[in-house]
């Protein structure tokens, strides 16, 4: 057996070989389970899936609450100020720890034409009724 040794060689051999791996893992099936439709909010995806930071694997579905998206798009868009303390600071300064509220969101959708609508919203009214399909409340994003 001869080893290859010249450098185009080898580039084209690991080519190959990324190649050949990224086809196994595309073709690879996910077993998602059994579909609950009745657990999906209005405009959810049907299958989630995510990379685990422990392990690095592709995964579907949330093991915790903390990974849960809807979730974190819940606590994201909340207007509440319960719980937050303003911070007098030595120099005069105040400041307030918004525990990741008071954000704002590019949600997406696919209309009944087929296109991608995405939108920007501040609350998760705005985000609800665009994902029912009311564009009425929610305003363009600028492209």
């Amino acid at each position: 057996m001869r080893l290859v040794s010249s450098l185009p060689a080898r580039l084209v051999a690991g080519g190959a070989l990324i190649c050949a791996l990224t086809a196994v893992a595309l073709l690879t099936p996910v077993n998602p389970g059994p579909a609950d439709d009745s657990v999906l909010s209005p405009g959810a995806a049907s299958l989630r899936a995510s990379i685990d930071p422990e392990t690095g694997e592709l995964v579907t579905g949330h093991t915790s609450p903390d990974q849960d998206p809807d979730l974190a798009m819940q606590r994201a868009l909340d207007r509440s100020t319960e719980g937050l303390a303003p911070v007098q600071h030595p120099d005069g300064a105040v400041s307030v720890d918004l525990q990741g509220r008071f954000r704002s969101a590019t949600v997406a959708r696919i209309n009944d034409d087929g296109q991608l609508e995405t939108t920007c919203v501040d609350g998760q009214a705005q985000a609800d009724a665009f994902f029912a399909g009311d564009a009425s409340t929610t305003k363009p994003e600028v492209q």
